[in-house]
This record gives C-alpha cells, sequence and structure tokens, in this order.
C-alpha cells in the first residue's frame, strides 16, 4: 500500500491508471497491472453512479393517486400509460432501452440491434407486440390476447428477449405468474393488457415500440415513451415520497431504477442469487452492490438479531440459506 500511495502522489494530476514510459508519449502510455486492477475492483464494488436508487411500490402507489383524477377522462396519458411500465418493470426488471426511446424517435428514429437477430425482422431494441406470448392453462400461446377477459385461465406470460449483452442469449425466454385476484394492482399480466390495448387504442403499428401515449387529448397520433420525460416523471414521484422540507435532497432516479427495485423485492423474500440471474437476467454478480443501496440488507439483518444467536449449533428451520 506504500507503494501504491507513493506512486499515486507523484502521479497525482494525471491518469494513475497508466504506467508511466519516459520513452513515449503519455498517449502510449498502457494501464498499470497492479494500479487499473485496483481501479476496476473499486468501480465495480460502487456500481454505476447515479443509478443506486430503487422504484418502489410507494413512489407507484403514489403515482396511482395523483393520476385517480384522470384516469376515466385521459386513460392514455403519459401518467397512467408510464404506471403500467413501472408495474411491470418490478416483475421483469427490464433494462431502459427494453422499453424507453432514448430520443424523440420521429427526429432520431427508434434505437435498433446493432445486427440482426434470429427468428425476427423487427430490429427495434423496445419491447414490440410480436416478443409477448399470452399462455393458457396448458401452456398453449393465446392468439389474440386482446380478447381475454377471464385472467383464471392465462395463467402465465412469457417474454422473449431479443438481444442481450452476451449474443448466446438472444432471444432469451423468460415466464411470469399472473398473479392472483388479491393483488391485482401488481401482477404483470393484467399491466401487459393494459399496454397491448393502449397500444391498439392509440393506433400503433403492431412492429412498433409498445410503450405509447397520447401526448394531449386532441392528439391524432400516439407518442413513444422517451428517457428524459420519463426521468423526469420518476424523480418528481421519489422527491414527493421521500425528501424532507428544509434537508437537501440528493437521491436521484433513472431508467435502471427499476431494475434495482426489481432486484431488491426478490432478493428481500428469498435471497437467492440464482433466482435473480436466471428471472431478472443478470450474468454477473453486479446486482450485490445495489443491494446495499436499499433497506433490504438492514431489515434480513434485524431479522437475524432478532432470531439467532452466535453460539446457536442449529438454525431455525425457517431460516433460509443464501446461494
Amino acid at each position: 500500500m506504500e507503494a501504491v500511495s507513493e506512486y499515486t502522489l507523484k502521479w497525482t494530476g494525471r491518469n494513475i491508471c497508466l504506467d508511466p514510459d519516459p520513452t513515449k508519449d503519455p498517449m502510449w502510455w498502457k494501464p498499470h497491472p497492479m494500479i487499473n486492477l485496483i481501479y476496476e475492483y473499486q468501480t465495480n464494488f460502487k456500481g454505476k453512479q447515479n443509478k443506486k436508487e430503487p422504484l418502489t411500490k410507494r413512489m407507484i402507489e403514489h403515482m396511482l393517486e395523483r393520476a385517480k383524477l384522470i384516469q376515466h377522462t385521459a386513460p392514455d396519458c403519459l401518467a397512467l400509460a408510464l404506471i403500467d411500465w413501472l408495474i411491470l418493470s418490478l416483475t421483469t426488471a427490464f433494462r431502459g432501452i427494453e422499453w424507453c426511446q432514448e430520443h424523440n424517435p420521429e427526429k432520431k428514429g427508434f434505437r435498433e440491434y446493432h445486427q440482426q437477430v434470429e427468428y425476427t425482422n423487427n430490429r427495434i431494441y423496445a419491447m414490440c407486440k410480436e416478443d409477448w406470448e399470452f399462455q393458457d392453462e396448458d401452456k398453449r400461446p393465446i392468439k389474440n390476447p386482446l380478447l381475454i377477459t377471464d385472467l383464471d385461465k392465462v395463467p402465465f406470460v412469457v417474454i422473449t428477449y431479443r438481444f442481450q449483452k452476451d449474443k448466446k442469449k438472444h432471444n432469451t425466454k423468460i415466464t411470469y405468474k399472473t398473479l392472483p385476484s388479491t393483488a391485482p394492482e401488481w401482477c404483470p399480466t393484467r399491466a401487459m393488457l393494459r399496454i397491448l390495448r393502449r397500444h391498439r387504442r392509440l393506433g400503433a403499428p403492431d412492429n412498433k415500440p409498445l410503450a405509447v401515449y397520447k401526448r394531449c387529448t386532441g392528439s391524432q397520433w400516439c407518442s413513444y415513451m422517451t428517457k428524459a420525460e420519463v426521468t423526469r416523471k420518476i424523480n418528481n414521484a421519489g422527491r414527493e415520497c421521500y425528501s424532507t422540507p428544509g434537508v437537501p435532497f440528493k437521491k436521484k432516479w433513472t431508467l435502471h431504477s427499476c431494475r434495482i427495485g426489481a432486484v431488491a423485492i426478490l432478493y428481500g423474500l428469498y435471497q437467492d442469487a440464482e433466482l435473480i440471474r436466471s428471472q431478472l437476467r443478470w450474468d454477473s454478480e453486479k446486482w450485490r452492490a445495489y443491494i446495499r443501496h436499499t433497506p433490504i440488507n438492514a431489515v434480513l439483518h434485524g431479522r437475524a438479531v432478532e432470531t439467532i444467536d452466535s453460539d446457536m449449533l442449529e438454525l431455525p428451520s425457517h431460516t433460509i440459506t443464501q446461494n
């Protein structure tokens, strides 16, 4: 550590990850093996900046409460359309680009895969109608989900993730369970049906993204959700839920907050790393860095302190072993 300290002091003001070579121009210096290793470890440990706040059910409930006055007169407005996607994202852990446009597609077009993917001719990155499948009790596809009236006969939905970071995982299919009528507000199937019906009502083409809304009451065409407007809505909800008058507010939410919130919920109940990796599509252990910034670990810790002693020879039968 003394060597690291000395090295850092000597080269303060430069990129300390690079190994100085007096025989070469600084632009050709290569990363210092040890310093670069420490830097990468620290970066991975902290996680990505500005992506630490999870989306919470409390925020969604707050948004729902505020939208009650317009749910009958403007069912396709941004506020209500966004709520459906946030509810769904707490189950699916969508990445932002999987449903939301980075820029207004009317000006810059839709975000597309940078390479062709098998089994589809549609290269639009965001979720489209063909990516969703509703299944009956025998797990057979339902041809026209818009005609569904009895959700008891639709126990499962399957989402196909066409493009993944690892090309071997292109077209990954993940099955989600329809929630019972006792918890309709958090049901992914119900949210998906509302999204599909809105997409049809607003006249959006089947091969275009599903995340649409009506910008104004008199609008003739649908609009597609963009990163800027969604981020603004989420941050407004977070600020209204968690800020304290007179106290500086530093929390920040991004589209990635949906993914973090989904991880926190699943981890909080099961503490099962394999379940998180498979259902929420995490190839690495980086999701653990996000859990550190939620109260989940504090709750689990408190439960352990309340239940277990350090000299126990046998754990209580109800405790869950973490993978």
